[in-house]
């Protein structure tokens, strides 16, 4: 984790980490401010699915490091687990 967070172009607070399995994970606060808050909605079609995200799936290799990563570090919480799919 930084120790400082700066701010990108369009104005939020945002920073990339790598989880175990080397996927960048963008982490983003939206600042009032910002271009994404002021232009919030205007570039969205009608035609989209959905107004929010519920849930995001990441697949991992190894579930220890992935759990230390996801739950004691980030702070996320696991409410569902795929079965264990074999590879061929």
């Amino acid at each position: 984790m930084p120790d400082k967070v700066g701010k990108g172009r369009i104005g939020n607070l945002n920073f990339n980490i790598t989880d175990p399995d080397d996927h960048t994970v963008e982490i983003v606060q939206y600042e009032p401010d910002s271009w994404t808050k002021r232009e919030q909605g205007r570039f969205m079609p009608d035609s989209r699915i959905s107004k929010q995200m519920a849930h995001v799936g990441v697949t991992v290799g190894a579930l220890e490091p992935a759990l230390k990563f996801y739950r004691d570090i980030l702070g996320f919480r696991e409410f569902w687990r795929a079965a264990h799919l074999a590879q061929s």
